[in-house]
């Protein structure tokens, strides 16, 4: 019986939420930078949906990645978004739907445009900034979940017409102009 009661505490403990703290500074620099500034992010890891039961795909993954995993460190990617216009190219791993050419080996997504939408939602609770865009290319079209922490860091969701979606993780940074 002590166990149990012991243990319901542990639980009870365990799952309470704390206030996340981050100063006044940082969340005054996420902010600017989100309504005025123009970012960039470069990935350090991408987290495909599904490699489905194709073998050979993983073969040409980088050193230290695996089908959920895949390290990008040493592997050229970047997303810039201006005030009203996005430049992208990240490696893409996972599986494409729609094939837009059969002789290309590239298989990034490589968009340099204006953004369609875009939204920004800040939630209080995680202190963090969500830029919702939908980007629209001759071809294919993206809608992309860019959050941005106080800490530099970022989390980027990439929902494509033509492929599964990708999450990356990375930095997200000002560009200086």
């Amino acid at each position: 019986m002590r166990f149990c009661f012991g243990f319901v505490v542990l639980i009870l403990f365990g799952c309470a939420s704390k206030e996340l703290v981050v100063s006044e500074k940082k969340m005054s620099n996420l902010k600017e930078a989100v309504y005025s500034k123009n970012i960039a992010f470069e990935g350090r890891s991408a987290s495909p949906l599904r490699f489905g039961n194709n073998l050979s795909a993983y073969n040409t993954l980088p050193p230290g990645s695996n089908q959920a995993f895949v390290n990008l460190a040493n592997i050229y990617n970047y997303v810039k978004i201006y005030k009203d216009s996005i430049s992208m190219d990240l490696p893409f791993y996972g599986e494409q739907r729609i094939i837009n050419a059969y002789s290309s080996d590239d298989n990034s997504l490589i968009f340099h445009q204006k953004i369609d939408e875009k939204t920004i939602v800040f939630d209080p609770k995680k202190k963090t900034y969500t830029l919702k865009l939908l980007v629209r290319g001759r071809q294919e079209s993206l809608r992309i979940s860019y959050t941005l922490h106080p800490n530099k860091t970022a989390q980027m969701v990439v929902n494509s017409t033509h492929r599964n979606a990708i999450t990356y993780r990375g930095d997200w940074f000002l560009i200086k102009e």
